[in-house]
């Protein structure tokens, strides 16, 4: 008997591109299909990377493993290799936006975390590159909201509570510290 060969558990975008057209949705679920197709029609799409629905079943039958953390590390890899930036580097920093994406559109999904590889050093480094203290603050909080309001699952109401009245509020950086310092205490 021979084994089976282990299925796919991520694909950068261009490969994702070379995965036929009516199995692109059931591999890559609807975002990733969507990128690979914009790939395809050679539309500008930053590198990145997706997790197949083969490491969603992989994930939901065994849960967290050895083999899915070794597909999330070869894909970052890949995309800081390709882009010269790194996760948590200040001085290049590489900030991620984290999607799902089902075969099938389904309510409830979450929602985007964005600019993760964000930190504190990068939020400095981010206003002095834009010479906007605020700019880079403001980033930070993005990070810092659609963390806990996806992962955390920190209602967004917490960080209301603490000055931030509206996800595009302009605030200043300090404001912007106060409200992530609070709200990180909170969840303690």
């Amino acid at each position: 008997m021979t084994a089976q060969p282990l299925p796919t558990l991520s694909l950068s975008f261009s490969a994702a591109s070379t995965v036929g057209e009516t199995e692109r949705v059931g591999l890559l679920g609807g975002k990733g299909a969507a990128l690979a197709r914009m790939v395809t029609l050679g539309l500008p799409v930053p590198p990145g990377f997706t997790l197949t629905t083969a490491a969603c079943h992989r994930y939901l039958a065994d849960g967290w493993s050895s083999d899915l953390q070794d597909a999330v590390a070869e894909g970052l890899d890949e995309l800081q290799s390709s882009s010269g930036r790194r996760v948590g580097d200040p001085s290049s920093p590489l900030l991620l936006s984290v999607r799902s994406g089902a075969p099938v559109s389904m309510p409830g999904m979450m929602d985007t975390v964005l600019n993760a590889g964000m930190t504190d050093e990068v939020a400095d480094r981010l206003g002095v590159a834009a010479r906007d203290a605020r700019f880079g603050w403001d980033t930070h909080r993005r990070f810092t909201q659609s963390y806990a309001s996806v992962v955390v699952s920190a209602a967004v109401d917490a960080l209301r509570a603490f000055g931030v009245s509206h996800l595009d509020t302009p605030l200043s950086p300090e404001r912007i510290w106060g409200a992530i310092n609070r709200t990180a205490g909170a969840d303690g």
